[in-house]
């Protein structure tokens, strides 16, 4: 193998590394589900409350890790 085809296939992506990070994102009905609210509530508490959330093309996702760092700040703050 030449160190062309080494260099071109080290710079590919990992897929599998992109695909584990996308197990870890959640939909707007998982994260309802979550947290025991309806949908309509989810939007309410990313527009006016930070719940941290990636807009991918028109879908929301939600980190997992995010998503129970910003429930424990909640917590603390009342």
């Amino acid at each position: 193998m030449t160190n062309e085809t080494e260099r071109s296939r080290s710079s590919k992506p990992d897929r599998h590394r992109t695909i584990s990070a996308l197990e870890h994102m959640l939909s707007v009905q998982e994260v309802a589900e979550v947290l025991g609210v309806p949908k309509s509530c989810v939007y309410y508490l990313v527009k006016a409350h930070g719940l941290p959330v990636r807009k991918i093309s028109k879908y929301f996702r939600f980190s997992q890790r995010e998503l129970r760092q910003w429930i424990d700040e909640q917590k603390e703050s009342k």
